[in-house]
């Protein structure tokens, strides 16, 4: 039962995965997610700051399952001092929420606004996903692609991947 939360906040509830307004897929490029925001003010707040590029990271919380954690140890060499990295690998979490952020962990993620369409639709949630799998690698690979020109909807594409 995972929240979509603006900025982690419980006050600003966006979506849910066990009332169907929130989709999350793990994908090779990481996790994506789908909200459906409501007819609140919250809602139509995270969808202008969105439009306006105001609000643009990707959040998600989460804390590591029972051996979950995998730990890993490097040698380098910092200033002509070796120094040992101790590298925590997660590999299996409970999470809690998700969602767009202003200030994200991980500046390789991202959030934005997709063109208006019924959340399910006839096609599979699976051809959705692969659709904005599609759009992000777009975006990815032209800088100039804005996702507000698209975006008169009530529906969001949350996605964080890397």
């Amino acid at each position: 039962d995972v929240r979509a939360l603006q900025n982690h906040d419980p006050r600003l509830l966006l979506g849910r995965s066990t009332a169907g307004t929130l989709q999350l897929e793990i994908t090779k490029e990481g996790l994506a997610y789908r909200i459906q925001p409501p007819a609140t003010q919250t809602g139509r707040d995270t969808i202008t700051l969105l439009e306006r590029g105001d609000l643009d990271g990707s959040s998600f919380a989460f804390l590591p399952s029972n051996n979950g954690i995998e730990w890993t140890e490097e040698r380098v060499k910092v200033n002509c001092v070796d120094v040992t990295i101790y590298i925590r690998n997660v590999k299996a979490v409970e999470l809690f929420d998700v969602g767009p952020v202003t200030y994200p962990a991980y500046l390789g993620t991202s959030s934005g606004t997709r063109s208006s369409r019924p959340c399910l639709d006839a096609r599979s949630d699976g051809e959705q996903m692969k659709e904005i799998r599609t759009e992000f690698e777009a975006w990815k690979r032209n800088t100039d692609w804005q996702p507000a020109a698209a975006a008169r909807e009530r529906f969001l594409r949350l996605s964080e991947f890397d």
